[in-house]
């Protein structure tokens, strides 16, 4: 009698010849189980394999999540006050001249802006000093803020915004110098803002003096309104970072359960 096995997945044929006594009554039994052992082989790699494909997605979603960047908070053209630079005694201090409510005549107030969010409002008023300009390297003028304390604060629909202002320096040259600096945030709830963020604003000066004509004396004061500013974040915020961490280590202890690597 001619029995003829042929597993079609594997694509394998096996013949042999024979009548149906105790040997081949073995060969049957062999050869079931091999047909069960191969098909079942190939169906645990494929699953082997798809859950490999499955969990490194996983990782890669995880990992994309905590390296995505935060979105800038943006400062518009100030609406309340300037920032007054004043020549006095071979020395140029500067203050904010708007009354917004917090800090006196010293601040500077706008519209704020967050993802999309209708415009919120900002304020940013200086408590002590005055800050005053260092020599410049240059046209770059090293602020020292001579106990001074910029403070602010902005609430933008449904988030806000709150800190101090620490400015670094101020680069001159043109009739639209820019302030360097970092806020430390004292409370938010902005996504990704955590510990300090990265500080700058842009000045207009329109056709007042320039910095270097009032460092240099030959003008008392100049004056302009903050055209443009922003905030980004430096620090990852410490939850996603946790979320990251404890996604990858159990990520990896299911590799090695289920695949045994």
């Amino acid at each position: 009698m001619l029995l003829c096995y042929q597993l079609v997945n594997l694509d394998i044929q096996l013949h042999y010849f024979g009548t149906l006594g105790a040997e081949n009554c073995v060969c049957e039994y062999f050869l079931s189980h091999l047909r069960h052992w191969q098909i079942w082989g190939i169906s645990v790699m494929e699953s082997k394999v798809l859950r490999l494909v499955a969990l490194l997605g996983s990782l890669l979603l995880l990992a994309g999540i905590c390296a995505a960047d935060p979105i800038n908070v943006i400062l518009g053209t100030s609406t309340t006050g300037e920032a007054l630079f004043t020549y006095s005694a071979g020395t140029v201090t500067f203050g904010f001249t708007g009354n917004c409510g917090e800090g006196g005549d010293n601040c500077l107030s706008g519209y704020a802006y967050y993802d999309g969010s209708p415009a919120g409002t900002y304020n940013m008023w200086i408590v002590g000093g005055p800050p005053s300009l260092g020599t410049p390297t240059n046209n770059v003028y090293p602020i020292n803020m001579n106990g001074a304390t910029i403070n602010f604060t902005a609430t933008i629909s449904t988030y806000y915004l709150d800190g101090t202002i620490n400015l670094t320096q101020i680069v001159g040259g043109s009739q639209t110098p820019t302030f360097d600096g970092s806020l430390t945030i004292s409370s938010t709830n902005i996504p990704g803002y955590y510990g300090v963020a990265e500080f700058d604003g842009t000045l207009n000066l329109d056709n007042n003096p320039s910095l270097e004509q009032v460092y240099s004396g030959k003008y008392s004061t100049t004056e302009g309104y903050l055209s443009s500013g922003q905030f980004v974040p430096q620090v990852p915020e410490p939850g996603s970072m946790m979320l990251f961490g404890t996604g990858a280590l159990g990520l990896i202890a299911m590799l090695r359960r289920n695949l045994g690597i």
